[in-house]
């Protein structure tokens, strides 16, 4: 399993990735469109802040959805996300929220993602990548 370094402080937060190359959430941060950039900029911004602060506790921004799962809001852009240990937060992916409630399909990806991540944890087959905003193809594994 493929994760890329979002910050690195206080907390650690990574984002799930497909392949060294490929990561579903932040393709999708880079891929909103126009009318979507604000939320997505402000919620990478959100990320990064936990990383150096912890996750914020007003519930507007950041709260749990079910259990181990939670979730990072701006505007109309939602991250799921969930803990390993006390200060290092795995990020699943993102989705533009249509529906008052998350829909089901997002937690259960979110859950699915939870599971292969602690099985590759077990097994040991982790790679961290570092990630550079705005310079996607200079990631290097360390």
């Amino acid at each position: 399993m493929i994760l890329f370094e979002i910050c690195h402080a206080l907390y650690k937060v990574f984002a799930i990735g497909t392949s060294p190359d490929q990561c579903q959430l932040l393709d999708f941060l880079s891929e909103l469109g126009a009318n979507l950039q604000k939320d997505g900029d402000r919620v990478l911004a959100l990320m990064k802040r936990v990383g150096r602060d912890g996750a914020p506790r007003n519930p507007d921004i950041c709260h749990q959805i079910e259990r181990k799962i939670y979730q990072f809001t701006q505007g109309r852009i939602r991250v799921l996300w969930f803990y390993d240990g006390g200060k290092i937060v795995i990020c699943t992916h993102g989705f533009v929220k249509k529906t008052p409630r998350t829909p089901t399909r997002e937690i259960n990806q979110a859950k699915a993602l939870m599971k292969n991540y602690f099985l590759a944890k077990e097994e040991g087959l982790i790679k961290i990548i570092p990630w550079e905003e705005g310079n996607p193809n200079e990631k290097k594994e360390f």
